[in-house]
């Protein structure tokens, strides 16, 4: 059976089925099956990749919610907090996923061994039935062991042990499918996914105890200040939440003549336009007295 997705916009076209991947625009198009070859060759490494980006995301998007989150509510990009929530929130994603595994398997099983058993009532009874034989209907007499294409042939069926022999054995073997104490899937489920959430918690305690990850913005805030030098130094405001181009302006407008912006997130290389950013900290800290020749590290956000 084929499945797949797809759609298009702005003249760009793609689709992902279980067949292949393809991707087109305007009058061309070109595509590959999972196992490679295709109008571009070579596509099965692509393919995969593709599909290797697509688990990556569907498994880390807890994660990365969750690091939203912290940053939103005031945690340093990067921080141990913001690690500590992404992992609390995929904590519970793996958690439910768990959860929903066990109940399915055991779930699965249990009807099984229902229906198993509801099979062996049957033949024990004694009664004509209708079965599979590859992709033959076929019919059996409950105590008879031959397959039979009619009903009348399978009910005067006599190829069949004892009536009390094939009883006791059908009973002696019926599973035993009668949840004890409620539904045993649940209590499975709820058992494994209180597991994976334990160890979850107690690893992201443990790192918000340990913190190892701390960033230049968020320590900048934390410094002692530098030795005074005279009483001309000047003393450095407070900038947090300006922008980063009003920022500068006062600092120079003061005297000083060392300040430099930098992105408090490491991924940012420097600040191109200064009014697309915000400020988080400075180094030295607000209230600190500096010379004008000092350098004033301003670290800033997007």
């Amino acid at each position: 059976m084929k499945l797949g997705i797809g759609g298009g916009a702005f003249g760009v076209r793609g689709g992902i089925s279980t067949r292949g991947i393809g991707v087109g625009v305007g009058p061309f198009s070109t595509g590959t099956s999972w196992r490679g070859g295709g109008s571009g060759g070579g596509g099965g490494l692509l393919a995969w990749l593709i599909a290797a980006g697509v688990v990556i995301l569907v498994v880390a998007w807890p994660y990365l919610l969750g690091t939203w989150v912290a940053v939103q509510c005031g945690a340093w990009n990067p921080s141990t907090e913001r690690l500590v929530v992404g992992w609390f929130f995929e904590s519970v994603y793996i958690a439910a996923l768990v959860a929903w595994l066990v109940k399915a398997r055991l779930t699965g099983a249990q009807r099984q061994a229902e229906e198993a058993q509801r099979l062996t009532e049957v033949i024990a009874s004694g009664v004509v039935y209708e079965t599979k034989d590859g992709r033959s209907v076929v019919y059996r007499h409950g105590l008879c062991t031959v397959n039979h294409r009619s009903r009348d042939t399978a009910a005067n069926c006599t190829k069949s042990p004892a009536r009390a022999t094939l009883q006791a054995s059908a009973a002696s073997t019926a599973p035993n499918t009668t949840p004890a104490n409620g539904d045993p899937a649940m209590r499975h489920a709820l058992i494994w996914s209180a597991a994976v959430l334990a160890v979850g918690v107690v690893a992201g305690i443990g790192m918000l105890v340990a913190d190892p990850i701390h960033s230049a913005a968020e320590e900048a805030s934390t410094k002692p200040c530098p030795a005074t030098t005279s009483t001309s130094d000047i003393t450095v405001p407070d900038l947090v939440g300006l922008n980063a181009e009003n920022a500068r302006t006062r600092l120079t407008g003061l005297g000083l003549t060392g300040v430099e912006l930098s992105p408090a997130n490491p991924k940012y290389k420097s600040v191109i336009i200064a009014s697309n950013w915000t400020v988080v900290s400075t180094d030295p800290a607000p209230g600190c007295a500096v010379n004008r020749y000092n350098r004033i590290v301003v670290y800033v956000t997007k």
